[in-house]
C-alpha cells in the first residue's frame, strides 16, 4: 500500500525505535514515526510556495494563521497540492487511462481555544483530509533510453483519509492536570489493476480515546498514567489470479 506524506507546515518529525505501545498505542511493535504539524498561534501569519519541475511536476502550498480573538481563539489552515508524471512509460487499461499520473492533495485545519482566566485550559480541534493517487512501482527494462516499464499496465494505488481529532487539557490543582485525546479516522484504499487480476478495496473506520493524568512536583519529578481505548472496523476485498479472491470483515477493540 503506497501513499503520500505531506511535510507542509510541519513542526517536527520524531522517529522512535523499538516498541512504543505505551506511548502511542497498539501496533507500534517495531517503532513509530510521529509527524507533528504546527499548532495555531496567536499571531497573524501566512506563507505560500509554488514549485515546478520536469515530468510535468507542479506543487502549490498555502498556510494562514489568523487569531479570531486575542489569546483565546486561533485557527490555522493549510493546503498542499502536488502532481507529476512518472519517469516510466506505461500502458492504459480499463478504468485507468494514465497509470503514471501521480496526484496528491492534503488539507488540514486546526482550531485552538484557551480559557481567558487560565491559558493552561485548552482545547485543540484538528480536521484533515489526504487524497493520493500513484503507481505501484517504477522499474524500467532494456533499452533504458525508452524508459519502458517492466510491467506496462502498472497497478495504481489510491488511499483516501479523513480524520477528526480533539485534544483537551485542564489543570485541577498545583501540578495536577487531566488530559484527553480522541480521534476518528475514515480510511479508504483502492488498488486499480487489470480486471480479474489484483484489484483491491479496503475501508476502515477507527476510533481512539485516551484519557491521561499528569502530576509534576516542584522538584521536577513527574508521574503520568493513561488508558488507551481503540476500535476499528476494517472491510477488505482483494483479487487473486484465477478468481481466488479474498474478502474479510472484522471488528477489533483493544484497551
Amino acid at each position: 500500500m503506497f501513499g503520500d506524506i505531506c511535510l507542509w507546515d510541519v513542526e517536527r518529525i520524531e522517529v522512535l525505535r523499538d516498541p512504543q505501545s505505551k506511548l502511542v498505542g497498539r501496533n507500534a511493535i517495531a517503532g513509530t514515526v510521529v509527524v507533528d504539524t504546527k499548532a495555531p498561534a496567536f499571531v497573524q501569519e501566512g506563507t505560500a510556495q509554488i514549485a515546478a519541475g520536469n515530468h510535468d511536476q507542479r506543487r502549490a502550498s498555502v498556510m494562514i494563521n489568523l487569531p479570531l480573538e486575542a489569546d483565546r481563539v486561533a485557527p490555522r489552515l493549510s493546503a498542499d497540492r502536488y502532481q507529476r508524471e512518472s519517469v516510466t512509460n506505461d500502458d492504459s487499461y480499463q478504468g485507468v487511462s494514465d497509470p503514471g499520473r501521480v496526484k496528491s492533495t492534503s488539507l488540514r485545519g486546526k482550531l485552538l481555544f484557551k480559557a481567558p482566566s487560565d491559558p493552561d485550559r485548552r482545547l485543540l480541534v484538528t480536521g484533515a483530509h489526504v487524497d493520493h493517487r500513484g503507481l505501484n512501482g517504477k522499474i524500467i527494462v532494456r533499452p533504458f533510453a525508452n524508459r519502458r516499464s517492466n510491467f506496462p499496465q502498472q497497478l495504481v494505488h489510491e488511499p483516501h483519509t479523513n480524520s477528526l481529532g480533539l485534544e483537551a487539557g485542564i489543570p485541577l490543582a498545583d501540578g495536577y492536570r487531566v488530559e484527553i485525546s480522541t480521534s476518528y479516522t475514515n480510511f479508504r484504499f483502492r488498488r486499480r489493476a487489470v480486471p480479474n487480476s489484483s484489484n483491491a478495496h479496503i475501508s476502515t473506520d477507527e476510533y481512539m480515546v485516551e484519557p491521561r493524568q499528569r502530576y509534576e512536583a516542584a522538584d521536577d519529578k513527574s508521574l503520568a498514567n493513561s488508558l488507551n481505548l481503540y476500535r476499528a472496523r476494517p472491510h477488505e476485498f482483494i483479487e487473486f489470479i484465477a478468481a481466488q479472491n479474498f474478502q474479510d470483515n472484522a471488528d477489533t477493540a483493544a484497551a
